[in-house]
């Protein structure tokens, strides 16, 4: 009896899965890149603020704020890594075909969920622990209490608990790591939406304010945890039921499904005496008759047709539509009523290209038929160019849509003095654009290439994108924004020098030594840069070299790197020895080989 009671305390699935993540190596070098993130983060956000006061004795009690500005930042890192870590631990048992033998076990359900969720669980509370000496920091500098550090960090561990429960039970339902980590980004953020509409009945602390000593409101905090707590354990109870039940469930792509489904139903009611089945999109034959690469790429995406690339454009069309056409009516539309939209289509065109061209390379891995797609007698350039194929539709269709509307733009922003000038920026941002998509889609095919796990692969291209091209030269951009502006000082008068001038300037630089950030591009930094310098296309011409040079070098690198991570011959030498061979059998005993 006693044994089997101390059985249940065993947790065999933690102790392997802490084990595994003990023994890689990609676990200590994920710590320290959240540790590196999280700091970068804090520094660019908090330390200029910092160092404005010049005054020692005025930076005393501004701790509060900085305190609030580091919990809400590590509060998004949760919310970002946890799917992270988490999304792939029953996914990735299903892609490689070893769920089923786990479930052969004495395991329960419970058991295998339960303990690889809290495997993951305890991996992002070290992460939490890393926060607090920049909390140790804002205490440091008054107006923060010890029991404030307490209840932030109980906080964002419970924030951690429902997310990570999340990711797991998405994890469980899905049959790849990329859809249950799409899955998870999606439900927490709509719950995090819901829950912040529905704050003021949920958190009592609003309305009753907790005083007292800090050991009686972190108690408190405890309590008010609890209905969260119980939410977070329903949810890991549905990821139970359904590991079962999912366990060999096959990927598949529901809006291709969807399309293929009106293909046939469009195709049944084409069939009358009207109509006569004709169709004006008609489709290429079923075989190609060359680069059969492309054609396999082009059947599997949702541009593979062009019903369904019009479908596609018809689903972007109709909201921009509807939005363009009150922006239009709208009274007091100014020039840069269309810059959120622009920005919104710029970010999700690039987050889609570069979410189809990640995994070309590790779904082939996952499927074992990168060997069969690499004896295919093709060079490696150009096995790449046709396996993104389908990504290139994409691109095209991204290119289109964000045309019309930089077009609709220049429409409302025509004037007679300035339009030459608008035209000009807004067909920057349209090459600017198209080289951002091609640098993003040869990126995510160099990381597929190189990596062997999809999450991982996903993981470091946002997070290389968003330091190395946005956060960095925003931050180095901002600490010799003064610099600059003295520089301007000796070549302008000094009427120029104002703030808005400041801020043109500084959105102008960010825009030719940092592409992605794009606002500088629509927002007010042009517009201020237009009527005081006039000096547009220096930066529009330094920007787009720039990006120019960074799309050359990642697909330079991309080829690169694919030829020693994709080990085959190349097509040149596989005919190179096989004329060698057919050679060698023309030549006659008495003449030998040379």
């Amino acid at each position: 009896m006693i044994r089997r009671l101390l059985s249940a305390f065993t947790f065999p699935m933690l102790s392997k899965e802490l084990l595994e993540q003990a023994q890689q190596r990609r676990t200590y070098a994920f710590r320290f890149l959240y540790c590196l993130i999280l700091y970068i983060i804090v520094l660019i956000n908090v330390v200029p603020g910092l160092l404005e006061i010049r005054d020692p004795l005025q930076q005393l009690g501004r701790g509060k704020d900085v305190f609030e500005q580091i919990f809400w930042i590590q509060s998004f890192m949760v919310v970002i890594f946890m799917p992270i870590i988490t999304s792939g631990t029953i996914s990735h048992e299903k892609e490689r075909n070893t769920l089923q033998l786990l479930l052969l076990t004495r395991l329960s359900s419970w058991n295998i969920v339960f303990e690889k969720f809290l495997s993951r669980l305890l991996t992002m509370l070290g992460f939490l622990l890393m926060s607090l000496p920049l909390m140790a920091v804002a205490y440091a500098l008054g107006g923060v209490v010890s029991a404030d550090v307490w209840n932030a960090f109980e906080s964002q561990l419970m924030l951690a608990f429902l997310v990570g429960a999340i990711s797991v039970a998405c994890s469980s339902y899905c049959a790849s790591s990329f859809a249950a980590l799409m899955m998870s980004y999606l439900i927490s953020i709509l719950a995090m939406t819901v829950l912040s509409c529905c704050s003021p009945f949920l958190f009592f602390s609003r309305v009753w304010p907790m005083r007292g000593p800090g050991a009686i409101r972190f108690l408190f905090q405890l309590i008010f945890s609890i209905p969260a707590f119980i939410v977070g354990t329903g949810i890991l109870l549905y990821a139970r039921n359904v590991l079962f039940d999912r366990s060999t469930v096959q990927p598949s792509h529901p809006l291709l499904r969807l399309f293929r489904w009106f293909d046939e139903k469009f195709h049944e009611l084409n069939q009358n005496s009207v109509t006569r089945g004709i169709q004006v999109l008609r489709s290429t034959g079923s075989l190609p008759e060359s680069a059969p690469i492309a054609w396999r790429e082009r059947t599997h995406s949702l541009a593979g047709s062009p019903t369904h690339l019009m479908r596609l454009f018809s689903i972007m069309m109709i909201p921009l539509s509807v939005i363009l056409f009150f922006a239009l009516t709208e009274t007091g539309a100014d020039s840069d009523s269309l810059g959120p939209i622009i920005v919104f289509l710029w970010i999700v065109s690039l987050l889609v290209v570069f979410l189809g061209s990640t995994p070309l390379f590790i779904k082939e891995k996952g499927r074992q038929t990168l060997d069969v797609l690499l004896s295919i007698p093709v060079s490696t350039e150009e096995l790449l160019e046709e396996k993104r194929a389908g990504v290139a539709r994409l691109i095209e269709l991204f290119q289109v849509v964000l045309w019309l509307v930089i077009g609709f733009h220049v429409y409302m922003t025509y004037e007679d003095n300035t339009w030459h000038i608008d035209l000009m920026i807004l067909v920057a941002v349209g090459l600017s654009h198209r080289l951002q998509l091609l640098t993003v889609s040869w990126l995510g095919m160099l990381l597929g290439a190189w990596q062997k796990h999809l999450v991982r692969a996903l993981a470091t291209g946002m997070i290389g994108i968003v330091l190395v091209w946005r956060e960095i030269p925003k931050y180095l951009i901002s600490i010799f924004n003064i610099s600059l502006i003295s520089f301007w000082y000796e070549v302008y008068t000094e009427e120029l020098l104002s703030k808005e001038f400041g801020e043109g300037l500084e959105a102008g630089l960010e825009t030719c030594v940092c592409p992605f950030w794009i606002e500088g591009f629509i927002g007010n930094g042009y517009t201020v840069l237009r009527e005081s310098l006039g000096v547009v296309p220096w930066f529009l011409l330094i920007s787009l070299a720039y990006q120019f040079f960074t799309y050359r070098l990642v697909r330079r690198w991309a080829y690169r790197r694919s030829k020693r991570d994709l080990p085959r011959l190349s097509r040149d030498e596989n005919y190179r020895e096989g004329d060698e061979a057919a050679a060698g059998d023309q030549i006659s005993p008495a003449m030998g080989r040379p």
